[in-house]
């Protein structure tokens, strides 16, 4: 009986957003029966979620009854915090529990938490959990270990403008750069410049709290996403897959840069470029082990137009795909494709289920459709299969039926 609290937590731009907190529920995709949710409340909260229906049907989530939401807040004591959940955790106290699971290791209120219900625990320290997030960190690793994009460390405008130049004067610069906080997520508070006056426009305009990093950009013909996980003794690499992005507009200071949407796995990238990820993001997450770092860690890398690969993101945390690999390895399912949907709102997940019919995953199969993370209108949807030609096969016919109730 494993404790999954997908609390979000640290994250520019992220944690300012209304109603972040229902993205807890996301968890419930990784959930085995006899686990445990705990849900950040929020004032439309409902509990038992309203997917688990759905889910269950699929062979997949909690038990209903294992749902629970919680009120932590990070400007209180633990003490504080204890009274304000007590009835929670007592009940967690008395079960046999097993191992904590979070999203990121960046709460204090998960270590508070882990360390009351002295429970086993098998992710990083706060303080390297927010020392990989950093855009900074990756920058510093590239300079030491390669194929990193170049990059600059910036806490102020000033700096951000010397870094253009310094990235401007190099040779065979692509023209273009990247703008991103320290501890951002999803292309939040980032955007792509192309002149000086767009670096001096985007910082003035937008807060970067502690400053961030400019970096080159590549255009780029494809996004593979290869993901780890750190044991104690042995760093594991569980897939590589490709990443789906949309075009989205301004929002929450994000200007030009693309929205992740989903992944697919298998990656349709050729052995050779699945190579050259491995080999190059080998000696990073090697870096991280060697400083203690444990749990789930993904590195997201572009094949550029020359068919150069550079790896550009470090998340070390639970990554988008995660919710699909695990469920098609549950299911015993070859394939998975994953992608962020929006429907009109009101439309139940029932209604849904009614309107997809047998296209939905069941209980006894390893191939279909099942949704999570539902909120008025949006949710997540996974296509489990046997290659990744039947999943891009299934998806399209999904597809077809969604577009029939989309607002």
């Amino acid at each position: 009986m494993d404790v999954y609290y997908h609390r979000i937590e640290g994250f520019h731009g992220l944690d300012s957003i209304k109603g972040i907190e229902r993205y807890g529920k996301r968890a419930a995709a990784l959930c085995n029966t006899e686990d445990i949710l705990l849900l950040d409340y929020y004032s439309e909260i409902k509990i038992p979620i309203e997917e688990i229906e759905l889910l269950n049907t699929a062979g997949l989530g909690p038990n209903p009854e294992n749902i629970y939401a919680v009120k932590f807040s990070s400007t209180q004591t633990w003490q504080e915090n204890l009274a304000n959940n007590r009835e929670v955790i007592h009940t967690l106290e008395k079960l046999p529990l097993k191992r904590f699971m979070p999203f990121t290791a960046k709460s204090p209120i998960i270590h508070d938490l882990v360390k009351h219900l002295d429970i086993d625990y098998v992710f990083s320290s706060q303080s390297l959990a927010f020392w990989g997030e950093d855009k900074s960190t990756l920058i510093t690793l590239g300079e030491k270990h390669g194929h990193v994009p170049k990059g600059f460390t910036c806490k102020n405008k000033d700096e951000f403008l010397e870094g253009w130049e310094k990235l401007s004067l190099q040779k065979n610069f692509t023209g273009e750069a990247v703008i991103k906080p320290f501890q951002g997520a999803s292309g939040l508070l980032s955007t792509i410049v192309k002149t000086k006056e767009q670096v001096d426009n985007f910082v003035t305009n937008h807060e970067l709290p502690g400053g961030g990093v400019i970096q080159e950009w590549f255009e780029f013909k494809s996004s593979p996403s290869i993901n780890y996980w750190i044991h104690q003794q042995n760093i594991e690499e569980l897939f590589i897959s490709d990443q789906i992005f949309e075009d989205s507009p301004p929002l929450y200071g994000k200007e030009g840069t693309c929205i992740h949407r989903g992944n697919v796995f298998p990656s349709n990238c050729g052995d050779d470029i699945l190579r050259k990820i491995r080999d190059y993001a080998q000696p990073i997450v090697q870096d991280f082990a060697d400083r203690g770092y444990l749990g789930p860690i993904g590195f997201d890398a572009i094949v550029a137009n020359d068919n150069e690969v550079w790896i550009v993101e470090a998340n070390p945390r639970v990554t988008g795909p995660h919710y699909g690999y695990f469920a098609a390895k549950k299911k015993n399912a070859h394939a998975f494709r994953l992608s962020n949907e929006v429907i009109k709102k009101g439309t139940t997940p029932q209604e849904l289920h009614n309107h997809l019919q047998n296209l939905f995953l069941t209980k006894n199969s390893s191939e279909g459709y099942f949704v999570y993370n539902f909120s008025n209108g949006k949710f997540t949807g996974v296509v489990l299969g046997k290659s990744r030609q039947n999943v891009d096969e299934i998806y399209d016919k999904i597809q077809k039926k969604l577009a029939e109730i989309r607002s």
